[in-house]
């Protein structure tokens, strides 16, 4: 039987023995016909953007026992002036030799720091601050009448201003100064009010003190104005000297503060036959003094003090 199997071809014997791929040591794999069942389909799938979880309003959340910092808070400074301000006030002096006043008055709740006036061919006897302390007064005599003017610096002071008036008797004919110190702290301003005296300097003597000085032949009561403040507020005073000309024409001289000061006070001196003519604060922050001379004078002195704004 053996040899019988043997003899047929092999595609018969295949028919008659299905097993027969056994017996011939299996099918070529490059023969297999192709099992589409074992291998997956390429498929690419969509994205599935559901699939994905934003974070819910793209907050953060801290993290456990976290703390917050809170910036430190520097303190505010109050300025030592507020609304500083010019004010001024003109009118025609009646002239007649006799005594008159113009005044200007500060806003509510304001002091006048300091004053002056425009008083060409007017005696200037006064130049004060009246007892309210928001009212600067001049006074002055003139033969005929002319125009002049008052001027007054006015602002909202955050600190305290003491008022010290002095009053003292002059000597006949003998050259002399009054003056008035402040009790306590340090000299801001000055007013005068100098009767007949003639004067030829009015300024600051100390860092608590202002003076007025001059001759006349008879014995004249004059008064002084201080205002003081805390030594611990900021002042820089300025002076210069400067050439008048003479040739009876008005020549002036102007003084400037820093732009963060104002201007508390004025001052000046002279030798010689000078008449002033002007006095006063131009600006919050500048000071004029004019004045009229026959002749040249080589030592016009001027002076001006600031208080810094703030601390």
């Amino acid at each position: 039987m053996t040899h019988l199997l043997r003899a047929l071809p092999l595609s018969l014997l295949c028919l008659l023995l299905p097993a027969c791929a056994l017996l011939d040591g299996g099918a070529d794999e490059n023969n297999s016909p192709e099992d589409n069942s074992s291998t997956a389909p390429n498929v690419t799938l969509p994205a599935n953007n559901s699939s994905t979880t934003p974070a819910a309003n793209n907050k953060t959340s801290p993290a456990p026992n976290q703390t917050t910092t809170t910036p430190a808070t520097t303190p505010v400074t109050p300025p030592v002036l507020a609304d500083v301000n010019i004010k001024q006030a003109s009118a025609m002096h009646p002239g007649g030799n006799q005594r008159a006043c113009l005044s200007v008055t500060c806003d509510s709740g304001q002091r006048a720091l300091v004053g002056g006036a425009k008083f060409a061919g007017i005696a200037l006897q006064k130049s004060a601050p009246r007892t309210d302390g928001s009212t600067w007064e001049v006074c002055g005599v003139s033969d005929v009448a002319r125009p002049w003017e008052v001027h007054a610096v006015c602002a909202t002071p955050s600190f305290t201003i003491q008022a010290v008036n002095s009053m003292e008797r002059t000597t006949a004919d003998a050259g002399m100064c009054v003056q008035n110190t402040c009790i306590s702290g340090d000299l801001m301003s000055a007013g005068f009010d100098s009767g007949a005296f003639g004067y030829d300097a009015l300024r600051r003597a100390d860092q608590d003190t202002w003076q007025l000085c001059g001759i006349h032949p008879s014995p004249v009561t004059v008064e002084i104005f201080a205002q003081c403040i805390s030594s611990e507020l900021v002042q820089a005073t300025t002076s210069q000297s400067v050439v008048h000309l003479g040739d009876n024409q008005d020549s002036c001289q102007i003084l400037k503060c820093e732009s963060d000061h104002t201007v508390v006070m004025g001052g000046t001196a002279w030798g010689g036959p000078l008449k002033l003519t002007q006095f006063y604060p131009l600006s919050t922050t500048q000071w004029i003094i004019c004045g009229r001379s026959p002749e040249q004078i080589p030592g016009w002195f001027g002076e001006i003090t600031c208080l810094k704004n703030s601390m």
